[in-house]
């Protein structure tokens, strides 16, 4: 709410406060007492406990009522520029069906593999993503409304073969964003992300997360500009749920993959059974692969689309990326491309450092 009042308002902002059924006042006081100065301010206070999806479903209906609107879990804080991005964002994708809402949050974080997100530089402000974003989000009554559809009709049961990652597939079922990312995914649908980042996540302990949590936090715009968008279909930045670049993309920067009909497993978090082409380009070797590229510069596709010769990139047959798939995944060899492997020495202070902490809490 401090980020909030801070920021880089229009007058007559309505500011709605939802507040679950907790059991507990204070959050209700603290909401009731907030001076809000740029227009009407509106708490509801449910009064029956909703839970995390029943919640925000209904938090996401006011959108009917007031044509948009910009959601906010309670953990975010916000850039001065969080509005305006949201407004003219919101304008610009307004007529375009691809677009199943924006995303004030930006990932550098795939946390599919908790390794680092490198989108492409393409010169606009903007890439998408073929999965929803929970932390700020916007929708038009249309974009809103057209899940809210898909979600009555939708069984809600989710396996391997929807095309979401299979941690997602795991996740609870009071995950809103795992519905959504199954619409945005069966629908052909995609969030328009921003490249630097609108909101950030404090990842503070609560019902979701045991321990404090830094991996998902990002900088935010922190001086004004005008913000580029580009339209879906001239955008080279396209990817899907598993952060991949799609094929239509890498055929356009690299003109050896054009004669072939392939899926992207750069990542090697398809299963099998989301491989639908006849090839597949993965980060495995392969001594029968037509083509292959290493695996050194950054972001990892840049290997592919700059043609830099080596064994760590294939372009595999569908049934050896099967055969191959569970030996070939080493953690450790994605840890060392995106990370300096440290020296034995850093690692025994590491090591003694942490032990350190709990005898220090003991004897002082």
């Amino acid at each position: 709410l401090s980020s909030l009042s801070s920021a880089m308002l229009p007058a007559n902002t309505r500011l709605v406060i939802s507040i679950d059924l907790s059991g507990k006042k204070d959050v209700l006081d603290f909401a009731e007492q907030f001076q809000w100065n740029f227009g009407e301010k509106r708490i509801i206070a449910h009064s029956e406990r909703l839970g995390l999806k029943a919640h925000v479903l209904a938090a996401g209906d006011l959108v009917i009522e007031y044509g948009s609107i910009i959601m906010l879990e309670d953990d975010l804080v916000v850039s001065p520029y969080f509005y305006r991005f949201s407004a003219e964002a919101l304008e610009f994708y307004k007529n375009d069906g691809n677009i199943a809402g924006i995303s004030l949050y930006t990932h550098q974080t795939n946390f599919n593999t908790r390794f680092p997100f490198i989108p492409l530089v393409d010169g606009s402000d903007v890439y998408f993503l073929q999965f929803a974003s929970s932390w700020g989000q916007a929708w038009t009554k249309e974009q809103w409304s057209g899940f809210r559809r898909w979600y009555e009709q939708d069984d809600q049961t989710f396996e391997s073969s929807n095309g979401l990652p299979a941690n997602v597939n795991h996740w609870p079922s009071t995950s809103w964003l795992k519905s959504y990312s199954k619409y945005v995914v069966k629908e052909g649908k995609y969030f328009v992300y921003p490249r630097v980042s609108l909101t950030t996540n404090f990842g503070d302990v609560g019902t979701h997360l045991g321990v404090q949590e830094t991996l998902f936090q990002v900088p935010m715009l922190c001086m004004e500009r005008q913000f580029r968008f580009q339209h879906f279909d001239a955008s080279l930045c396209r990817y899907d749920a598993h952060f991949e670049l799609e094929p239509s993309v890498f055929k356009k920067l690299q003109p050896k993959l054009e004669s072939f009909v392939f899926d992207v497993s750069l990542s090697l978090t398809k299963t099998p059974d989301q491989i639908k082409a006849p090839h597949v380009l993965a980060s495995i070797t392969s001594a029968h692969a037509p083509l292959m590229f290493a695996m050194e510069l950054k972001p990892i596709e840049a290997n592919i689309i700059c043609n830099i010769g080596g064994t760590a990139i294939s372009m595999m047959t569908r049934e050896e990326y099967g055969v191959q798939l569970g030996a070939a995944y080493r953690r450790h060899t994605f840890f060392e491309y995106y990370y300096r492997m440290p020296k034995l020495k850093e690692l025994l202070f590491l090591f003694v450092s942490k032990m350190k902490r709990p005898f220090a809490r003991i004897f002082l």
